[in-house]
């Protein structure tokens, strides 16, 4: 486990309603959501959302999960008027009497008097997950990459963030290797801006090798259906190495089809996996579902 400052703030509770920690976002405190604007407005990445449940995951079970499962990104946390704002995650008991606590990051509503108005609002839930891995994405990813015939991208990052609003700090793709239909492999690069000018947290569970797959796959709805998508829900994300990743590494992803959630959203349904050129994976999302931005 990484030492140094997590990225919550404060551990709020220990006991028997769930360990709770908070955090505040804030432009000061945390300057990459400058990077992560729509609009000028901030918006939490959905990857650090996936790394506060892991790090209070990690203060109730005594050691930091390797997987997430059901992971349902309900309720963007923004900065309106990039104001600071302040969430909570709360780890709870596994309903099973097991190891995969139930979770979820919350935040109240405070007027502009200062009062808390109506029940918490739920952003985020996801549960731990200690289910056997398939290799099937693994497998396929290891296949195709092998295939490239060049190391020169066919799409240049430029072009990428031509069409999304990230900022240099997140800026994680140097490129697509590979733009086909249904596979694709971006090029992770090490974003050469820092997400804190200091200060640095000490990160579990990856956020921007996540953000490099969520990217890879966001592409090709931008390329092929020309929709914006943002993360809707991950079946499952497992992280295999938490120590500091190469500077570069390959990201396929794996178009499965639309899927119809019969509420009316368009979504997409992808799996991807982060690895090395010596085959080393770094992180695999199996059932990714993107929804397109209206």
């Amino acid at each position: 486990v990484p030492e140094g400052t997590p990225l919550y703030d404060q551990v709020l509770s220990t006991n028997g309603d769930g360990t709770k920690t908070g955090k505040t976002f804030s432009l000061e405190s945390d300057p990459w959501l400058n990077d992560h604007a729509i609009a000028k407005t901030p918006y939490v990445a959905g990857v650090m959302g996936l790394e506060l449940f892991v790090e209070t995951a990690a203060k109730r079970l005594g050691k930091a999960p390797s997987a997430l499962a059901d992971v349902h990104f309900a309720l963007p946390i923004k900065l309106l008027r990039q104001k600071p704002v302040t969430v909570r995650t709360v780890v709870g008991d596994d309903p099973q009497g097991g190891s995969q606590p139930e979770m979820r990051i919350e935040s109240d509503f405070i007027s502009p008097q200062g009062i808390k108005l109506g029940a918490p609002r739920t952003h985020f839930t996801a549960r731990v997950s200690d289910a056997p891995v398939s290799g099937d994405v693994e497998a396929r990813a290891k296949a195709f990459v092998k295939t490239l015939k060049s190391d020169k991208p066919v799409v240049p990052a430029s072009a990428v963030y031509e069409a999304y609003f990230h900022g240099p700090r997140f800026q994680v793709l140097a490129g697509l290797l590979a733009a086909g239909d249904t596979e694709l492999v971006g090029l992770y690069r090490t974003p050469p801006a820092p997400l804190w000018d200091k200060g640095g947290r000490a990160l579990m569970f990856q956020p921007m090798l996540i953000e490099a797959a969520f990217q890879t796959c966001g592409f090709r709805d931008l390329n092929t259906r020309k929709k914006m998508t943002l993360p809707d829900s991950i079946e499952s994300v497992r992280v295999y190495d938490a120590g500091t990743p190469p500077k570069e590494l390959l990201v396929y992803a794996h178009w499965r089809g639309a899927v119809d959630a019969g509420d009316g959203g368009d979504r997409s349904l992808y799996d991807a996996c982060v690895l090395g050129r010596d085959g080393k994976v770094w992180a695999t999302l199996t059932g990714y579902r993107m929804i397109a931005v209206s």
